[in-house]
């Protein structure tokens, strides 16, 4: 059976209805209503949308749907993907549970809904995403911590080159320092990649030791790693991509 699209109303009240606990992330939206009043208010509308598209009422709600929520609360993993461009936010959660996957994406007000096999979540978060080629860059280096400061640096003085000189004092090389904050301040948009398993508490997730930062760009796509505290940016094409997605479900979790 296809799922529904939904409005985020509905998948709000819903999660309440269900008791399902805290929303995963980055599928995470806002109680609707103030006080006890609006609350009433808006459960009926989101009563009558499911009524008006035969998925239920107050009292019953359809069953594939149900399912779908309820293994969104209870996954054995989830590969989380979160993406930032002009048109604005993309949240996709991919759960799998019991043999199969869920893949839900957030654009807006409303909640997409789509089953998927386990071996394709990566490749179904990725189809989402506009197409980009690799970055014709080569590889560049910078240190983690040293960035950070070196951003601030840059904000307040207004010169890329104070934060260049920051990030070679650190043990950088000046050029790749300087490609670096050049192509990440002048990025597209940015995606941010994770992996979620569950804790020891329902309200606690373990998360991937090494999440996946990327950035598109005017001369391609670029994945962003860490290990042993420096930043790695490398052209980033789609088998590729679609690699580092899978290696999140099969990482370290702590």
């Amino acid at each position: 059976m296809t799922l529904p699209r939904i409005p985020t109303l509905v998948y709000e009240v819903l999660w309440e209805r269900l008791d399902l606990g805290v929303m995963p992330f980055p599928l995470v939206v806002f109680q609707h209503g103030r006080d006890d009043r609006e609350r009433s208010i808006f459960k009926q509308r989101a009563y009558e949308w499911l009524q008006g598209q035969g998925l239920g009422d107050e009292m019953r709600l359809d069953t594939e749907l149900d399912t779908a929520l309820r293994t969104m609360a209870n996954f054995d993993v989830e590969l989380t993907l979160f993406y930032s461009d002009q048109e604005g936010q993309t949240r996709i959660g991919c759960f799998a549970a019991g043999g199969r996957a869920l893949r839900v994406v957030l654009r807006g007000d409303e909640i997409d809904l789509a089953w998927t096999r386990t071996t394709h979540m990566a490749a179904s978060a990725l189809e989402l995403l506009p197409a980009y080629g690799p970055g014709w860059t080569q590889s560049l280096r910078v240190p983690g911590t040293a960035l950070e400061h070196a951003g601030k640096a840059w904000h307040e003085s207004g010169m890329r080159t104070e934060a260049v000189r920051m990030l070679a004092e650190s043990g950088a090389d000046p050029r790749q320092a300087d490609r670096f904050l050049q192509l990440y301040s002048t990025a597209h948009a940015i995606g941010q990649a994770s992996a979620l398993r569950p804790g020891p508490r329902r309200d606690r997730w373990l998360t991937a030791d090494s999440p996946l930062t990327f950035i598109d760009t005017d001369t391609g796509r670029y994945a962003i790693t860490q290990q042993g505290g420096w930043l790695t940016l490398a052209p980033a094409d789609s088998r590729g991509m679609l690699s580092r997605l899978a290696g999140l479900l099969a990482s370290g979790f702590s």
